[in-house]
């Protein structure tokens, strides 16, 4: 009987284990993910800081992380509309990141 409760208590805990390493994998990703978008959005902003911007779309892969860059002029806002969509692969799925702010002229 004993080792019938220990064993179900065992499981149980390899349970709570597996899931643990799993989300923390998932965090150590989206922490990956945000400090890129980070790095991606501070470079726009030191650009546009000594050029003008302009529209464009740019695609690129830094480590595990696929990303692109959208930028465009709003003339309703009189702003630059930037979209930044970062996705990578975890665990046999398609983990996503999106971010998507807007510049001054």
């Amino acid at each position: 009987m004993a080792v019938a409760i220990l064993s179900v208590g065992i499981v149980a805990v390899l349970e709570a284990l597996s899931i643990c390493a799993r989300v923390s994998g998932l965090s150590h990703d989206t922490v990956g993910a945000v400090l890129l978008s980070q790095d991606l959005m501070q470079k726009l902003e030191f650009n546009a800081a000594q050029s003008p911007l302009r529209d464009e779309v740019i695609k690129d892969k830094s480590g595990k992380f696929d990303w692109e860059q959208s930028i465009a002029f709003d003339p309703g806002l009189d702003l630059y509309n930037v979209s930044l969509a970062i996705n990578w692969q975890r665990q046999n799925r398609e983990e996503k990141f999106n971010i998507e702010a807007y510049l001054r002229k």
